[in-house]
């Protein structure tokens, strides 16, 4: 004897499970996944961009303040944040040691209820020497988040 879950007899009399709407509710779970991917991949590629923006902006400030350095300018900082701030980031930091510059940039992500996260970046220019401690992972290195990369 078979026993089947269902309030509703068919045509024949006989009790069988309905499966009206199931179809409705794979449609909109589908569409759900697909919605979500979409968005992971809008905020991964807005990351992803802020990131290069501001290791441009680093690098163009640090070279910039380094010919400012050298040619006898009395604050190269001034100079590195003026050109941080034309190509859309903020200089968060910008140190000169010796002949050289080291600045890091931020850009900031606009994400709605999500927060608004920095990308930062660390550029160094100037004459080249043996690295120094704040640069132990190597020069060019940046990150999403709220520290500082160096």
């Amino acid at each position: 004897m078979t026993i089947r879950c269902s309030s509703r007899p068919g045509r024949d009399g006989s009790r069988r499970h309905n499966e009206a709407g199931s179809g409705t509710m794979l449609v909109l779970s589908s569409a759900l996944l697909l919605l979500t991917a979409a968005l992971a991949a809008a905020i991964w590629a807005m990351a992803s961009s802020a990131n290069h923006r501001a290791a441009t902006a680093a690098d163009l400030a640090a070279l910039s303040a380094a010919g400012a350095l050298q040619s006898g300018e009395l604050d190269p900082c001034r100079t590195a944040a003026r050109i941080a701030t034309k190509h859309g980031a903020e200089l968060v930091g910008c140190e000169i040691d010796g002949e050289s510059v080291v600045v890091v940039a931020a850009v900031r992500l606009r994400l709605g209820a999500l927060g608004s996260p920095a990308a930062l970046a660390g550029a160094r220019a100037g004459p080249e020497h043996p690295p120094f401690t704040a640069w132990s992972r190597g020069p060019a290195r940046s990150t999403i988040g709220a520290v500082p990369c160096c």
